[in-house]
């Protein structure tokens, strides 16, 4: 009975690969053998592939055989292919820990330092998943230990995080920059004390482990310092909104390929874009939208130029770009925004991209005086915004990536 089982899916996927290949669908061939069980590998510039016993046909093994020199090159090229998250292959095998997938990929091209849409490399995943073997593995192949993520993380603050006393130790024996900063200027250090891990403290701090990053100027220090008071200062909803704003305004900023300075300012203006209502009445920002007098309105509407201003001070050192963000982040496509009725274009890109992820987030978070819409309903209403409220090209990449951005939803 088992027998005869094995004789049908051998025979199934005969009669699925066979056509495939004669009919030059590589990619999808190469997938299907391998979910099958089917390892190919590059050695030496020739094709060489395994399979369980008896799963595959005479006659398939024949075809395959036939089209090598076709597999030779689709096996090279899935190596470093990637998805739509920017992941390759050998991201998937990092994550899971498996060594004969790793070496078979590396082998076959893959690149270990090649980032994803976060900027995790396989190292990040190998690390925050406890993989020691792994990483081991990938740094012996040419990894490095200190590219940072889309949050300026290494794996070391991955390790940090993860609590991981064995890696963090491992990472420091081999190199890895202790005093890193992220992009708030946090050493894996300072998350540490932040974590409440004094083991890993001790061992950091045995290898000049340092609270601020040596790299990061004094200016640029006070600015990082002074964004993570307010962070603190912030009521629980507002803060909760605000790194939810920052998180999807950095994937559209990424999305739509700012340059690298300018999505970490379009973060950071993101986290910042409502200081201006820390300097306005706690209770205006309760009322529903019946109950916004044009008194209450006027008032609102000054909290663009209030955050602005405060951002001003030349102690404080803030980007001009993350001001602006701060100052424009209600413009509107038509003109009809404040504070300054900017039109189209002539709004910055980065303020542009802050107010369509504000704007979706409070459609998509329920209030006590608004209920939340699921984000697909979301995304209809922000279509119907196009042209009048937001640029449509934007509007269009944030449907792109409403998959992506739903993950930072409440």
């Amino acid at each position: 009975m088992a027998l005869d089982r094995f004789e049908r899916n051998t025979q199934g996927l005969e009669e699925r690969i066979v056509p495939l290949l004669t009919g030059e669908h590589f990619l999808e061939a190469l997938n299907e053998l391998e979910i099958a069980g089917v390892k190919f590998s590059v050695s030496g510039g020739l094709l060489h592939w395994e399979a369980p016993d008896g799963l595959v046909s005479e006659r398939l093994r024949r075809t395959i055989e036939q089209r090598s020199r076709q597999l030779n090159v689709v096996v090279r090229l899935s190596a470093v292919s990637v998805n739509r998250w920017w992941g390759t292959r050998l991201h998937q095998a990092s994550r899971a820990g498996d060594l004969p997938e790793m070496e078979r990929l590396i082998a076959n091209g893959a690149q270990p330092d090649t980032q994803n849409k976060y900027g995790h490399t396989a190292m990040h995943l190998a690390v925050g998943n406890g993989h020691l073997q792994a990483a081991e593995l990938l740094l012996a192949r040419g990894a490095s230990l200190d590219l940072a993520d889309l949050d300026g993380r290494t794996p070391l603050h991955v390790a940090v995080e993860t609590g991981s006393l064995q890696m963090v130790a491992w990472l420091l024996s081999h190199g890895a920059a202790v005093n890193r900063g992220d992009h708030f200027g946090l050493t894996p250090l300072c998350a540490a004390k932040a974590a409440g891990k004094p083991q890993i403290e001790m061992v950091l701090q045995q290898h000049g482990a340092l609270i601020v990053d040596p790299e990061v100027p004094a200016g640029d220090q006070r600015f990082l310092q002074f964004m993570l008071k307010v962070l603190a200062q912030y009521g629980q909803e507002l803060k909760a909104h605000s790194v939810r704003v920052a998180d999807i305004s950095r994937w559209l900023a990424n999305h739509v390929r700012l340059p690298f300075a300018d999505c970490v300012e379009v973060r950071f203006g993101a986290l910042l874009h409502d200081v201006g209502k820390m300097m306005l009445p706690d209770d205006i920002f309760n009322l529903a939208d019946d109950e916004v007098s044009p008194q209450h309105q006027e008032v609102l509407m000054e909290h663009p130029i209030a955050g602005y201003d405060a951002l001003g001070s030349d102690e404080l050192n803030c980007p001009d770009g993350i001001r602006s963000v701060v100052l424009y982040h209600h413009e509107k496509w038509d003109g009809t925004g404040f504070p300054e009725g900017l039109k189209g274009a002539d709004i910055p890109i980065s303020a542009q991209i802050v107010g369509l992820a504000d704007y979706y987030d409070h459609l998509v978070v329920e209030r006590s005086y608004d209920p939340a819409v699921p984000p697909e309903q979301a995304l209809e209403k922000l279509k119907s915004l196009a042209g009048t409220y937001f640029d449509p090209e934007l509007v269009q990449a944030f449907g792109q990536v409403l998959d992506e951005i739903r993950v930072y939803g409440p």
